[in-house]
């Protein structure tokens, strides 16, 4: 979908999905079949998306507005694509993302209920037109996530304050994205399972998308499957 002659894959899910655990197996086990990759984060990913980062999640910003967090978050993802993800697809890279705009759509429309419209006006703009080849959305029960990531670090954020409730919202947003999805590029893993399990589920998808959209055949690789 990108056009660009690269590859995006985009994960989502509530906090405590294991996104980061699973990207970085990912990467590992697409760069050891010898295909160039890309690993990137919202907020952040840049310098200037790095600084955007720790406005947003410093925890004495509590009385930080709906609608400036959705534009921090933009500012950052436009710089992001601006300046890594447009370059990088266009060298024919596989690139990752550990969130990207369907992020906004489940935390700040669904969650804070930013007007959807509004979201996917500014989302088209800061985009550059780059839709994700793959979405992998890792859905967790919002309460099991919480207590994942609470258990997982010492230091706590800004949007560690929020309450339960919220979090249900977003994954709400996330499901009804997916059940939504026309473009076909989003797949369910379900993380409430062992990492093995999850692992072999991401690669399998990952895998499928990959022969399906002849990338391996332009990077040529093997049109057969990738171990």
């Amino acid at each position: 979908m990108t056009k660009l002659g690269g590859f995006l894959i985009t994960f989502e899910g509530n906090d405590g999905s294991g996104k980061s655990s699973i990207i970085e197996r990912t990467n590992s086990w697409l760069m050891g079949e010898g295909l160039s990759t890309l690993c990137l984060r919202e907020p952040g990913g840049t310098q200037i998306g790095e600084q955007i980062r720790q406005v947003i999640h410093y925890v004495r910003n509590i009385d930080m507005s709906r609608m400036t967090e959705f534009l921090l978050y933009s500012a950052s993802r436009a710089q992001l694509v601006e300046e890594k993800i447009y370059s990088a697809l266009e060298k024919g890279l596989i690139v990752m993302t550990d969130r990207f705009v369907d992020s906004s759509i489940a935390y700040q429309g669904y969650g804070r209920e930013v007007p959807l419209d509004f979201i996917s006006y500014v989302n088209s703009a800061v985009t550059q037109g780059i839709v994700p080849d793959l979405t992998l959305l890792l859905d967790i029960d919002p309460d099991i996530g919480i207590e994942r990531r609470m258990n997982s670090r010492g230091e706590i954020n800004r949007m560690d304050l929020q309450n339960q409730a919220y979090y249900r919202k977003v994954h709400q947003g996330y499901i009804e994205l997916a059940k939504k999805d026309t473009t076909g590029r989003w797949r369910v893993v379900d993380t409430n399972k062992p990492l093995e399990d999850v692992w072999d589920e991401v690669k399998n998808q990952v895998e499928a998308a990959l022969l399906a959209s002849g990338y391996l055949e332009r990077r040529g690789k093997s049109s057969e499957r990738i171990v």
